[in-house]
C-alpha cells in the first residue's frame, strides 16, 4: 500500500455526513439525503442506495436525541421487489431514463432532498425498512404513496359512444402517441 495519509479523508467524510454515527431505529423522522449510490446486489440485480440522515433535533420514540443518526435506504430492483424500488425511485425524483443513462448520476439528483420517513422492522424483524412519506423540499410527496384500490361504483354505466367518421384517422394518432399506454 502507498504511503496515504486518510487524515483529510476521514476528517471531510465526516463533514460531509459520512462520519461515525449511530443507524436509526424504528420511528418517524425529518431526514435529508446526503449520499447516494448506484450498484448491484450480491445476486447481480440492480440496486440504488439512499443515505438518509436525521435532521438536528430529531428524537426517536424513548425521547432521545438522534440527530445526525443514519439509516440506508436500499432500493433493489429484484423479480419480487421491482415495483416499489421503481416507485420510490420516482418519488426521489428518478426516471428510468435517468437511470438507463447514467445511474451513478441519476441517483446524485436526490442527494439534499429532505423527507419525512418512517422507519419500520421488516416482517421477519431482521431488517429495518425506510418508507417515505412526504418529502419536504417542494418535490414530488405524492409518488410515494401506494395506489389507492378503485372504488366500484354505484353509478349507473354511460351509454357506448357511437364513433364518429373520423374513427380511423383518431386509431392512427393513438398509435403514435408515446403516452397512451
Amino acid at each position: 500500500m502507498t504511503s496515504y495519509d486518510f487524515t483529510d479523508a476521514f476528517d471531510e467524510a465526516e463533514k460531509e455526513g459520512f462520519g461515525p454515527s449511530s443507524d436509526l431505529g424504528a420511528g418517524k423522522y425529518t431526514a435529508t439525503v446526503v449520499s447516494a449510490n448506484a450498484g448491484e446486489t450480491q445476486d447481480g440485480d440492480p440496486k440504488l442506495g439512499f443515505l438518509f440522515k436525521a435532521v438536528d433535533g430529531s428524537v426517536n420514540a424513548s425521547g432521545e436525541d438522534v440527530s445526525g443518526d443514519t439509516i440506508w435506504a436500499n432500493l433493489n430492483f429484484t423479480e419480487r421487489g421491482a415495483k416499489y424500488a421503481a416507485r420510490d425511485a420516482r418519488a426521489l425524483g428518478l426516471t428510468s431514463k435517468m437511470l438507463n443513462s447514467d445511474p451513478d448520476s441519476a441517483v446524485q439528483t436526490a442527494v439534499g432532498q429532505d423527507w419525512k420517513i418512517d422507519v419500520v422492522p421488516s416482517k421477519d424483524g431482521k431488517y429495518l425498512n425506510v418508507r417515505l412519506k412526504k418529502r419536504l423540499d417542494g418535490g414530488d410527496e405524492e409518488a410515494a404513496k401506494p395506489r389507492p384500490k378503485k372504488a366500484k361504483s354505484k353509478a349507473p354505466a354511460e351509454a357506448p359512444v357511437e364513433p364518429t367518421d373520423d374513427a380511423a384517422d383518431d386509431a392512427a394518432d393513438d398509435a403514435d402517441d408515446p403516452w397512451d399506454f
